[in-house]
């Protein structure tokens, strides 16, 4: 919110601005020992230089959307339990979950993604501030025949910035 506001105070009209969303996500390895245990919701991550500054970007590794997915469908029930599930953070309701990367449960893994349901919280805050759209980058982060749900319902986000213009996917109604 805040970004789109510093343009508006610039005196840019919504209409010329597109929010940007990623279809994609990034996988943090958090530093060895500084959890209490994998299910913890904080992941200190190595300080990673990058043009003379940490970032966390550097840190960590972009991971499309199918493969986050395919990773938290591929944990066990006992794995799920024992690194506690998808979360979601509270300000942005990001999707997140923690991973162990190895058979030793020495490394410990968090991936953070928006899903269906923070991009639509996003569309909706694009629609309400009069932005001209919304543009996720990257269409290709999906597999609609591997995990056809999961991508409809990517699509059908739009809905809720595109709204009002019918039913169905990006608010069209397929004509007879």
């Amino acid at each position: 919110r805040r970004g789109i506001e510093q343009f508006l105070e610039l005196g840019i009209a919504p209409q010329k601005l597109v929010l940007g969303v990623p279809w994609y996500g990034y996988q943090y390895p958090c530093v060895p020992g500084s959890m209490k245990d994998a299910s913890d919701r904080f992941c200190p991550i190595p300080l990673v230089p990058f043009r003379g500054i940490d970032c966390s970007d550097a840190a960590g590794t972009q991971v499309s959307y199918y493969h986050l997915m395919e990773q938290y469908k591929s944990q066990t029930l006992e794995e799920r339990s024992q690194t506690g599930g998808m979360r979601r953070d509270d300000y942005m309701e990001a999707a997140f979950f923690n991973s162990i990367k190895d058979n030793n449960d020495t490394l410990v893994r968090q991936s953070w993604m928006d899903d269906p349901r923070s991009l639509r919280r996003k569309y909706s805050y694009a629609r309400s501030m009069g932005l001209a759209g919304v543009g996720p980058f990257a269409f290709h982060y999906l597999d609609p025949v591997l995990q056809p749900e999961e991508s409809r319902q990517m699509w059908s986000a739009f809905d809720d910035f595109f709204g009002g213009l019918g039913d169905g996917l990006f608010g069209l109604v397929e004509e007879s």
